[in-house]
């Protein structure tokens, strides 16, 4: 059906709407602006109220004027009035606070405000119901403000179309500023990531002793650039010393208390100190330091020429040791340390053979998630122990179990081999 002569098509009469809408919105903010500076003039600057004082009553006049074409046109009042009129509120005020000069110097007789929106999705609104849905769907981020020492009168559509396109590319070049400020520190912080996992590398490669009773090796992958796993070996009078911990969290923080922690052991293993003093002094560091809900679970094991292993198991994992492909599980355990200031320790003692592996690993193998959410287990990782040459092995069966999902935790192995 052809649109009648002289009639508004629905995309205009939208247009003609959001006009009616800015326009009362400006108004209204401009009364607040003049109200304020009227109330702060009658105090100060008496003489120049009377020109205030026209001033606003224009402003009402055209103010009355959009509000009552508001109906026909489909539009009505925006939802943040509340915001233009403690804007123009406040403007008024520090304008007015500012000076007499300030308030009549220009002769002010327009002011118009646009806001500056920020899209975040994209609708298409074919009627003046779907403006409530709009305003929803942007973020007010500032606002254009023009005024004019001409009396105000109505606005073209054409003035309101430049105006609203220039609101719109200044709203555009804030939010690329902005995009550009955020992805400049996200450099920064990926930057200073990397010399973090630099430095956390260096500080925990392992040199890897050699003894003429044993073959250690150990491997360790991080889900994210630093990580909390670490693991050391040191060789003394009393044996070959190990450990592996895996500090509680993920990222910059798991990072500096495995840093910490390894350097601490790492010592006192030099040292010849008791395995159990060890741990003791790593339980007080962690519960008076207070730093907060950490803890770190750590296995510290020395075997000794003649096969004899000590080891004290501080909520890890339970270690692994294959003799002629059968895997046994000691169920040997102590709390972590970091969780009770007053825990008790003690240690356990295995006898090996020669040909005989102990297999220490961290719970990101056996918590080694694939796409549908099913764990690695210590089934899998048993099974895989018995029947590997290597840890090798170990990584390639968690890699293949997980197919193409990314690891949700550090990675870490160790395998220590007896020759007698």
């Amino acid at each position: 059906m052809p649109r009648p002569q002289g009639a508004l098509s629905t995309r205009e009469a939208l247009t003609v709407a959001r006009i009616l809408r800015v326009n009362h919105a400006g108004e209204y903010g401009a009364i607040r602006i003049y109200g304020a500076q009227i109330g702060v003039a009658k105090r100060w600057f008496p003489d120049i109220v009377p020109a205030l004082a026209e001033m606003l009553g224009h402003e009402r006049q055209h103010c009355a004027k959009f509000f009552a074409a508001m109906p026909a046109r489909g539009s009505r009042p925006c939802r943040i009035m509340s915001l233009w009129s403690l804007g123009g509120s406040l403007l008024g005020l520090l304008t007015a606070l500012a000076g007499r000069q300030s308030i009549v110097a220009y002769d002010l007789r327009t002011v118009i405000c646009i806001p500056l929106r920020k899209r975040q999705v994209q609708t298409t609104p074919r009627d003046a119901d779907n403006m409530a849905g709009e305003e929803q769907t942007t973020e007010v981020m500032g606002a254009l403000y023009v005024d004019s020492r001409f009396a105000s009168r109505d606005i073209s559509s054409v003035s309101n179309d430049i105006l609203r396109a220039i609101a719109t590319e200044a709203a555009s070049l804030i939010e690329n500023a902005r995009l550009v400020q955020a992805e400049e520190a996200s450099r920064r912080y990926q930057q200073e990531l990397s010399i973090a996992a630099s430095i956390q590398q260096r500080l925990m490669a392992v040199t890897i002793p050699e003894v003429p009773f044993a073959r250690l090796k150990g491997r360790n992958l991080s889900c994210k650039e630093i990580g909390g796993d670490f693991f050391d070996a040191v060789n003394t009078d009393e044996g070959l010393a190990v450990v592996l911990a895996d500090v509680s969290g993920k990222g910059v923080s798991a990072a500096l208390l495995a840093s910490t922690l390894q350097g601490m052991i790492y010592s006192q293993l030099s040292a010849g100190m008791p395995l159990i003093d060890i741990v003791v002094a790593a339980n007080r560091f962690f519960t008076h330091k207070h730093i907060g809900e950490k803890y770190a679970t750590l296995i510290i094991a020395r075997i000794r020429r003649d096969g004899e292993l000590e080891y004290v198991n501080c909520g890890h994992v339970p270690p692994l040791l294959v003799c002629n492909h059968e895997v046994i599980r000691p169920p040997h355990g102590n709390l972590p340390v970091g969780l009770l200031a007053d825990a008790t320790y003690e240690s356990d003692h295995v006898s090996l053979h020669a040909g005989d592996r102990l297999i220490l690993v961290t719970d990101g193998v056996t918590e080694a998630e694939n796409a549908r959410g099913d764990f690695f287990e210590d089934s899998r990782l048993e099974a895989v122990a018995a029947k590997s040459a290597t840890l090798e092995d170990i990584f390639a069966a968690v890699a293949n179990f997980c197919g193409g999902t990314p690891l949700s935790d550090d990675c870490t192995v160790v395998e220590l081999v007896y020759s007698g």
